[in-house]
């Protein structure tokens, strides 16, 4: 099943930022041009009239601090006694970490220009996995192992397990004995030689992994049988100038062409070699890895974790960064006075959620939350009107700073990198 890709107001306003060149959204075989003035996109903020009637009240600011939890990683060396070979490696364990607990456990494989044996350029390699959904990896136990050569699995001969992914896989039996690990929630993830890395893994030892992720790597097509039951999800930028693009897609065609219905595939454009920059960006990529598992859930489904929610007294999910597609301040007057709010446009779904909410109790309180940390609370008396939510308050600092980080995150993982002039390009399976 195709989805469709909405062009919503966001985007005119993050187009905001943009000049002089036209943009173009991608889709399959087809570029729609979406403007090549910066200033067509001040046409489209709906007017005062269109706006909630009355701006709701924000009755209080919580000091919080907009960050996701912070990992610690040992320094480790892995000496392998089964071919001889040393690799220094990073670990991460999941915070609270309780030996009675199962847990994931996320392998993460670095690019070419990591290869070494300094044990710290390749965890630079995932800053963005750690900085956007640092709350999700944080639940896993995390290996970084570092390469001395090419990810290769074999050495002398297929089979004999005496390349660095070889050691890999034998670091991983040596991290699933002493750690309390989840042996059916194992997910590798690699960028460019680390994604070739995955691809290796996935196609010929498939049954250690619950899914992978290969970033902007390549793989063998001959072996594409092997991974038709594999969960799957693929991202390459179509102008990668080091690894081609169609390394990515010729894996994606062939593995479709064998019966594989677990394979996805994320095209984006303008990030040239450096897919993961959006790649680790996006939450819901990294929700749907987490949910993978390899006897249960054999549909994939999964449930989008967000970040930033909105709930009510009863602790009922109203709506999340994803149902907020633009704000923008604006005011209203009153006794002669200019009232500064700040508008909210949001999904149809979570208007419904809201208005349901607000017919069921009027005037009830709802809450914002930042992870499980509480952000802001306020009252709704009026139903939503056309998707708007109209906020005024005593903290416009304090709200401004907390959208100043809604739009860092979901600039990224909704629209892709709009500082970098491109947009998320996206056709699954």
């Amino acid at each position: 099943m195709k989805r469709t890709l909405l062009i919503t107001l966001a985007c005119a306003v993050l187009l905001g930022s943009v000049t002089g060149t036209a943009l173009l959204l991608w889709r399959g075989d087809t570029s729609i041009a979406v403007s090549d003035n910066a200033d067509d996109v001040l046409t489209s903020v709906p007017n005062e009239e269109e706006a909630s009637p009355v701006p709701e009240k924000i009755t209080s600011f919580f000091p919080i601090k907009y960050t996701f939890p912070e990992l610690t990683f040992r320094y480790e060396t892995f000496h392998d006694p089964l071919n001889g070979n040393v690799l220094p490696y990073r670990l991460s364990l999941p915070i609270g970490y309780d030996p009675a607990k199962k847990y994931p456990v996320l392998l993460l494989l670095h690019g070419l220009g990591a290869v070494g044996t300094d044990n710290e350029e390749p965890l630079s390699n995932f800053n963005v996995l750690f900085n956007r959904n640092g709350d999700l990896v944080a639940e896993a136990v995390v290996v970084c192992p570092q390469s001395f050569g090419w990810w290769d699995l074999d050495r002398d001969q297929p089979g004999d397990q005496k390349g660095p992914l070889g050691s890999v896989l034998h670091l991983l039996d040596e991290i699933e004995k002493t750690y309390s690990c989840d042996a059916n929630r194992i997910y590798v993830t690699g960028i460019s030689m680390g994604g070739y890395g995955t691809w290796n893994l996935l196609q010929d030892y498939g049954d250690r992994f619950a899914a992978g992720m290969p970033v902007c790597g390549g793989g063998d097509t001959a072996k594409a049988k092997a991974l038709t039951d594999i969960p799957i999800k693929i991202y390459h930028s179509v102008d990668d100038g080091t690894v081609s693009y169609s390394n990515s897609q010729m894996m994606f065609d062939v593995i479709q062409a064998v019966g594989g219905e677990k394979v996805e595939m994320i095209r984006l454009k303008g990030l040239g070699h450096g897919a993961w920059s959006y790649a680790y960006a996006d939450r819901d990529g990294l929700s749907w890895l987490f949910s993978q598992h390899k006897t249960q859930n054999p549909d994939g489904h999964y449930t989008f974790r967000p970040f930033f929610t909105v709930r009510d007294q009863q602790g009922n999910l109203l709506l999340s960064e994803r149902d907020i597609i633009s704000h923008y301040a604006t005011s209203y007057s009153e006794n002669e006075e200019r009232v500064q709010t700040t508008e909210w446009l949001l999904t149809e779904t979570s208007q419904e959620r809201l208005n349901q909410a607000i017919k069921a109790t009027p005037g009830c309180s709802f809450t914002a939350y930042w992870l499980s940390d509480k952000a802001f609370s306020f009252t709704i008396k009026n139903p939503l009107r056309r998707g708007h939510l109209s906020l005024v308050c005593d903290f416009q600092e304090e709200l401004q700073e907390l959208h100043n980080h809604l739009d860092d995150q979901t600039g990224l993982q909704r629209y892709l990198d709009y500082k970098n002039n491109c947009f998320k390009l996206i056709e699954p399976s």
